[in-house]
């Protein structure tokens, strides 16, 4: 066979083209780099004003130290929750609640959502109760889990499971209903199974919005259960929320408020980082 011609512009040399090919990779990844600096950088923005705003109206007393303490203080207060108040044991309790909410809700809804989806019998039997409850605002039935079940664990969870079938349902639902017929059309031109039009078709075209559901029902779970604590807890972070306030505990009431909102802010964090990941053919095919 004949050997390859490699064909070099007149006055360019073999190391200068290596060099050039192998600079756009690095240069590609500086870029990159920039960029992210720069976005983290304009993410604290907000937050570094808010600090300055606080430590201004701290340092003039603009505001009383009792509704605003000094940054210290809450820091102070903090290491105290942590050593004498059992803080991280409340932020066990409540996170195990949570996970066990999550879990159930996200079983039933995923069973409902594609049971409703495929077969229209069941989409004609069950969607109108279905939409009915979910008319109902969650915190309506609130009292009425705590008149059958009590002040209990069980339920928070059938609460919280509840909270979270609502979200995740309503997104696999629509994103099956919302997958192109044209596809199905070629699922039986290729004469699949009913199982395999489920896993090869329906499943990855409506996949973005069942994992927005998924993401959506973490959030508002990690929600439900501070509430829940609220309102009838005795241990758990919406707990310590409520005892802070009762007991005028501005300090311990912040740092609560914080574990809170830092929590839910990494498990939609992490679930971005996820879903990057899991679904980087969507960004490659925009």
């Amino acid at each position: 066979m004949p050997a390859a011609i490699e064909t070099i512009q007149p006055g360019v040399s073999q190391s200068a083209i290596t060099f050039r090919t192998e600079s756009k990779p690095k240069k590609r990844t500086i870029h990159k780099a920039n960029r992210r600096i720069s976005i983290l950088l304009l993410q604290l923005v907000v937050p570094a004003i808010i600090l300055l705003v606080w430590v201004l109206i701290t340092e003039k007393e603009w505001i009383k130290p009792y509704f605003v303490p000094r940054l210290e203080k809450i820091f102070v207060r903090s290491i105290e929750m942590v050593r004498f108040e059992n803080l991280l044991n409340d932020f066990w309790l409540s996170f195990h609640v949570m996970l066990i909410g999550y879990a159930c809700g996200v079983a039933l809804g995923l069973f409902q959502g594609f049971l409703l989806g495929i077969s229209r019998v069941s989409d004609t039997m069950f969607s109108p109760m279905l939409n009915a409850i979910r008319q109902v605002p969650l915190i309506a039935w609130f009292p009425l889990f705590v008149l059958f079940l009590g002040i209990t664990t069980p339920m928070k969870i059938v609460f919280i499971t509840l909270g979270v079938f609502i979200h995740v349902y309503l997104n696999v639902y629509q994103g099956i209903r919302a997958v192109n017929r044209e596809y199905i059309e070629v699922a039986r031109v290729f004469e699949y199974t009913q199982w395999q039009t489920v896993k090869k078709v329906i499943f990855p075209a409506a996949f973005p919005a069942i994992y927005t559901g998924l993401r959506l029902a973490a959030g508002f779970s990690w929600g439900y259960v501070v509430f829940a604590e609220m309102m009838n807890g005795r241990r758990g972070m919406g707990w310590v929320l409520q005892d802070a306030q009762e007991l005028l505990d501005a300090p311990r009431l912040y740092v609560t408020i914080f574990i809170i909102g830092f929590f839910g802010f990494a498990i939609d964090f992490l679930l971005g980082m996820l879903e990057k990941r899991v679904m980087r053919w969507k960004r490659q095919a925009i």
